[in-house]
């Protein structure tokens, strides 16, 4: 079905099967696009690097995100920028990234959420993700109007916990 319904994001998933790293930015894909997408992804474990940046996610599909990504414990770059995500999202994908609890984000070591509203109100989730990837080395928050009480919510929110 997704080769006869989506060919040029078939050729792609063909042309990265082999390799480690799979590009899907620019591609407007929506939810509805990504599932069929997510899915078949659910079988390339080997995925080192995810770029899904610049196509119109939103919040509705961070779950179906997220249940590919613990599919994925050899993941070390994700790049989610401009993709509509809110702090709503983000909390999504944090709720299933809890430390000790799964092998999701164990190993990313990059994650890029530039370019998406998520606000001052994203701290908290921000701190709890920060936690549950422990080789994290590289946090892209770019353009997320983020504002000084971000930087004071999350500081408060390190030090309560």
């Amino acid at each position: 079905m997704l080769a006869a319904t989506y060919p040029s994001i078939f050729k792609i998933l063909q042309l990265q099967e082999k390799g480690s790293s799979v590009d899907l930015s620019s591609l407007s894909l929506t939810k509805e696009h990504l599932t069929p997408i997510l899915r078949a992804l659910k079988l390339h474990t080997t995925t080192h690097q995810l770029c899904l940046s610049a196509n119109p996610l939103g919040d509705d599909a961070m779950e179906e995100l997220v249940a590919c990504l613990v599919t994925m414990p050899n993941l070390t770059v994700l790049d989610l920028s401009s993709n509509q995500i809110t702090h709503q999202g983000l909390r999504t994908l944090c709720e299933t990234s809890r430390p000790n609890e799964d092998p999701a984000f164990q190993s990313l070591q990059e994650l890029n959420l530039s370019l998406n509203p998520l606000g001052d109100g994203c701290s908290q989730s921000i701190a709890s993700l920060i936690k549950s990837c422990p080789l994290l080395s590289t946090l892209k928050l770019q353009a997320c109007g983020l504002t000084a009480k971000f930087l004071q919510n999350f500081a408060l929110t390190c030090t309560m916990k």
